[in-house]
């Protein structure tokens, strides 16, 4: 409900099926960086937690200063601050110290903006002693129950967050949205790659109809005569799939770049099977257009041609 002494993590540690327990201590305040200010909560973790770890752009973890500031490079990015640079911190609770800080690192999230500091240098800006305003915890599945009535138990306790089920809720609501835009995206690519190789093959064998019906008549079998399209409808599928893949990483990027916003941001991350599924895309688009294609080379008006003056 209110802060408390770090004592309480020591009961804390009595409840059923605990394994290990990590403090927390959260303050709300102002942060400011030349004309620009945000109000945010600065959230003080043990300098190498294990609960909540603070991750970098290449997703290692940071150790939190004990006289520093970490917070989101998105927040950075907004306040126009740098690694190195003093930020002005004016907490808004308990006595309302006003302080420089420097900012010490930044850390990569996706969604919200967020500061961190070690949970004692927090303690130390706020000047109000050891003092807690959470903890989290490592339970024991076996004993979950037990812990959760053991809980409930605690006048003290307002509030419980369990991250396996805030999980289970991004992938019934928030992901299970996405895979189903991903699936309609396939959709569409599929149509419009076979759309595009079928509509270049029809044109190429409207235009080169009569040559393609002369190599007939001089004696070259349908299958030799379909063989000539094929061969250049794969010589233009490989000129096309790598320019296609560099363009689209582009597209992606800038895509994301578009939706990098305070309040949510996604990482760009392409696999080998990303490329894989847009080759096999293309190619599946590609046969079905040219066998759709070659079926009508019986169509060829080979007897216009023998009647041809040249």
């Amino acid at each position: 409900m209110e802060p408390a002494s770090q004592n309480v993590a020591y009961l804390f540690r009595q409840l059923p099926g605990v394994i290990t327990v990590e403090p927390f201590r959260t303050a709300f305040v102002r942060l400011s960086f030349g004309h620009q200010k945000r109000q945010i909560v600065i959230q003080g973790l043990p300098a190498r937690s294990l609960h909540n770890r603070v991750l970098n752009e290449t997703s290692h973890v940071l150790d939190l200063p004990s006289d520093g500031l970490v917070v989101s490079a998105k927040l950075a990015e907004l306040l126009g601050a740098r690694v190195g640079e003093d930020l002005v911190v004016e907490v808004l609770e308990g006595k309302r110290p006003t302080r420089l800080i420097r900012l010490a690192g930044l850390a990569e999230d996706f969604a919200g903006v967020a500061a961190y500091m070690d949970m004692n240098g927090l303690n130390r800006l706020l000047g109000e002693g050891d003092i807690i305003s959470g903890a989290s915890f490592r339970v024991d599945g076996s004993s979950w129950n037990e812990f959760l009535l053991a809980l409930k138990g605690i006048p003290r306790v307002s509030w419980v967050a369990i991250k396996e089920s805030l999980r289970e809720n991004f992938r019934s609501t928030t992901a299970a949205s996405i895979g189903l835009i991903q699936k309609i995206y396939m959709v569409f690519a599929v149509i419009v790659a076979f759309g595009v190789v079928y509509n270049n093959t029809r044109i190429s064998l409207a235009e080169r109809g009569r040559e393609l019906a002369t190599l007939r008549v001089i004696g070259f079998s349908r299958f030799e005569v379909g063989a000539v399209l094929v061969t250049e409808l794969v010589i233009l599928a490989l000129m096309a799939v790598p320019l296609g893949l560099l363009f689209g990483t582009g597209l992606a990027k800038a895509i994301l770049h578009a939706v990098n916003t305070e309040t949510v941001r996604l990482p760009l991350i392409l696999t080998t099977n990303n490329y894989a599924v847009a080759v096999l895309v293309v190619l599946v688009a590609s046969t079905f257009s040219g066998l759709s294609v070659l079926r009508k080379l019986h169509q060829l008006d080979l007897v216009g041609v023998l009647k041809a003056p040249e």
